[in-house]
């Protein structure tokens, strides 16, 4: 997963940056992927993200979105206004670092998101907004939260599975 900067000033941020913020429905555990187009003065930024989508954070925009060129209640990518200013005083808006060459100058990440306005096919493990965000920023459709999810799903199968065997043997 790429290293990350807890933002607290809208000043940090620049166009083509890739953010996250946790999600309203599932703090602790999600957290929603977005693309910065544009700072709009204070804590108001333009974002390219997907919306809509089960745990896409969309939730946690809740009165924070201003403008939308999007559907409500459809699963899309748009840009958004958005205020970020909570999520930076409360230090969980993340900005995440690349290293030289892995990935995109920012007017073609800006170019990338932009190309992708419309519709989106939402899957949780498979297209969801971190692997919408990493896509625009690097070329690559990867999300670590998925991979994490996915893993302690297999990983909670095999402890039932376990649990199933073992019980079965200790009641004979």
């Amino acid at each position: 997963m790429p290293k990350y900067t807890e933002i607290e000033d809208a000043k940090e941020l620049q166009a083509g940056d890739h953010i996250s913020w946790p999600t309203e429905m599932l703090p602790d555990v999600l957290s929603h992927h977005a693309i910065v187009d544009a700072w709009e003065g204070e804590s108001l930024f333009s974002v390219i993200h997907v919306s809509g989508g089960m745990g896409d954070g969309s939730a946690s925009l809740g009165s924070s979105a201003l403008r939308s060129s999007g559907t409500p209640g459809s699963n899309e990518v748009c840009e958004e206004i958005v205020d970020l200013g909570e999520h930076m005083s409360n230090r969980d808006l993340r900005r995440y670092e690349y290293k030289p060459g892995e990935c995109y100058e920012p007017s073609e990440v800006i170019k990338n998101a932009k190309s992708n306005i419309g519709e989106f096919h939402f899957d949780l493990s498979k297209n969801n907004c971190e692997h919408f965000a990493q896509l625009c920023k690097t070329g690559k459709k990867v999300s670590h939260q998925a991979e994490c999810a996915n893993d302690l799903l297999d990983f909670t199968g095999k402890l039932i599975s376990a649990a199933a065997s073992g019980s079965g043997a200790g009641a004979a």
